[in-house]
């Protein structure tokens, strides 16, 4: 082995252990917080359940529901501490499997009642071992601060905050 290929080797090794130690913990810098709004721009309620990377955490995490009536705004996320600024939303009306916010791609296990799921959001299996239904959510970056998502368009609601 040439002289050249024995120092990248040490260095990669060295590369490997600072990247370990550093890396095992989410720096201050690595975490974001975000503050993320609802509003429901229809006017009849909207049922939103979040999903996100919570820091600290290798598991995914979805909560629901929050219920949002027509015409008015809700804080679903108020600086939570995430390992990324993109979260995931469903928006759905009297417990239908509908995602009102489209395009869904992204799937989290969700239950028809109150839940907070974590391990749930392994795999779908996992997510039907807990009697719970894997079903598409629709991805939003946040940019790590305060952010609003709509459903519906303006014009539809006067809108005066949260509610």
């Amino acid at each position: 082995m040439s002289e050249f290929f024995k120092i990248a080797r040490k260095i990669s090794k060295v590369a490997a252990v600072v990247a370990f130690i550093f890396g095992s913990g989410a720096d201050a810098q690595d975490v974001f917080r975000p503050s993320v709004k609802f509003c429901n721009k229809t006017t009849s309620n909207a049922n939103v359940a979040v999903g996100f990377d919570r820091a600290g955490s290798s598991q995914s995490t979805s909560i629901g529901w929050f219920v949002v009536k027509g015409c008015t705004c809700r804080t679903i996320l108020q600086n939570t501490p995430l390992k990324a600024t993109e979260i995931f939303l469903l928006a759905n009306r009297d417990g239908s499997a509908t995602n009102l916010l489209q395009p869904a791609a992204g799937p989290m296990c969700i239950k028809n009642r109150s839940f907070n799921m974590t391990n749930e959001n392994a795999n779908a299996q996992a997510c039907a071992s807990a009697a719970g239904s894997w079903t598409p959510f629709k991805m939003y970056g946040t940019k790590g601060h305060a952010d609003t998502v709509n459903l519906g368009h303006t014009g539809q609601c006067s809108l005066m905050g949260d509610n």
